[in-house]
């Protein structure tokens, strides 16, 4: 029954120590993670596209309205332009 007992300790004993290194480990990458400003460039670009898209939406109509008027301006001179 000793024996069994002692058995059983170690195995305990070296789970604790796995989970440990595996949490000292989680801890050091959550760390690193932290620090690391990387992924800064990629998160400011997805915002500027956000609110670039946003605008369109907002001001779409206007959008629309310009550039019907110089696609009709350049479709109206088109017809100017001679070939030489």
């Amino acid at each position: 029954m000793r024996n069994t007992m002692s058995k059983v300790a170690k195995k305990v004993n070296g789970i604790r120590i796995g989970a440990e290194n595996k949490l000292a480990l989680w801890m050091n990458g959550c760390a690193d993670l932290k620090d690391d400003n990387a992924g800064m460039g990629t998160i400011e670009m997805v915002l500027l596209i956000v609110v670039l898209i946003s605008l369109v939406v907002i001001f779409r109509s206007g959008i629309k309205a310009v550039l019907s008027s110089v696609m009709n301006t350049i479709s109206s001179g088109a017809d100017k332009i001679t070939v030489e």
